[in-house]
């Protein structure tokens, strides 16, 4: 079975390209995902894995209309991995193709509001 369940913070905004029809086909972005199986540093922080994320469709239009760099996820999906020859040498990638998100921590909207109140 390939499922995967992250639970991270967006280390940037949401990369869209746009599909044939003109809309956001594709959504790629990075979770900075803590390893909670090592121990602490000494500032108390547990090492974090970048992990390398792609949705499609409607999904990619929500991120990339709610979400930003500092939103934490929790992404459900599947791993993939792939590999491509370029100038004689073999370079592998992996990434989550993810199939259904949710925020866990306030959207784009949700920070403007709190940013106003803020600086009334």
């Amino acid at each position: 079975m390939n499922q995967v369940i992250l639970r991270g913070r967006m280390t940037a905004d949401v990369e869209t390209h746009l599909g044939k029809d003109g809309k956001i086909g594709v959504a790629l972005f990075t979770l900075a995902v803590p390893d909670r199986s090592m121990p602490k540093d000494k500032d108390g922080q547990f090492p974090v894995d970048f992990i390398r994320n792609c949705t499609f469709g409607v999904n990619a239009e929500v991120l990339k209309k709610y979400a930003l760099k500092g939103t934490e996820l929790l992404v459900f999906g599947r791993f993939k991995t792939g590999s491509y020859e370029k100038d004689g040498v073999k370079h592998f990638s992996s990434e989550v193709l993810v199939d259904k998100f949710e925020f866990i921590s306030g959207t784009k909207g949700e920070k403007k509001t709190q940013e106003e109140k803020k600086a009334s």
